[in-house]
């Protein structure tokens, strides 16, 4: 027997067959990102860092804008805020009970490699339009430099040695 989620089987951002479905996976990705920083602003302690993931916040926001545009293009309308059954949605519940900023970018960094992973899933595509490949390329990159960063604070806080930070390489193409 094949176990399943209760609500049907996961489909995965950056795996859907339909453009339109594509873009509105991202953009409850994104929802959801936005809301795991919101969680994680609120629990960490050095401003720096706080400042750091309010900033990328901010690219989660400015992601679900843009990809609404190009889906709002395509003639569908673009979600209202995360789909409640995603896998980062649970995983806010997680980030709210940890405590310390290592506890706390140790969960961001899963995150951050999960939409890394997605947006690499969605450039893989053949039907994307150069606006909408340049779009994801560009939200990819976003990612990359969240992933980046967080490895370098881990790091620094002695959670992370140089050979266990990702690399791009590394991430699914």
């Amino acid at each position: 027997m094949i176990w399943a989620w209760p609500w049907g089987m996961a489909t995965f951002p950056g795996l859907q067959s339909e453009l339109s479905d594509l873009l509105r996976s991202l953009i409850e990705l994104d929802y959801d990102a936005a809301d795991a920083y919101t969680v994680a602003i609120s629990k960490i302690v050095s401003q720096e860092r706080r400042t750091a993931l309010e900033e990328f916040r901010s690219d989660h926001l400015r992601h679900v804008y843009e990809l609404g545009r190009e889906l709002r293009e395509l003639g569908h309308d673009p979600p209202p805020g995360s789909d409640l059954k995603s896998v980062l949605t649970q995983g806010q519940g997680v980030i709210g009970t940890l405590t310390g900023d290592r506890g706390i970018l140790k969960a961001m960094r899963s995150n951050a490699k999960d939409a890394s992973r997605a947006y690499e899933r969605a450039l893989q595509r053949g039907d994307l339009s150069t606006a909408v490949a340049r779009l994801l390329s560009e939200n990819l990159a976003d990612e990359r430099q969240h992933l980046h960063w967080i490895d370098d604070q881990l790091t620094s806080l002695g959670e992370l040695d140089e050979d266990q930070r990702i690399t791009t390489k590394e991430l699914p193409r």
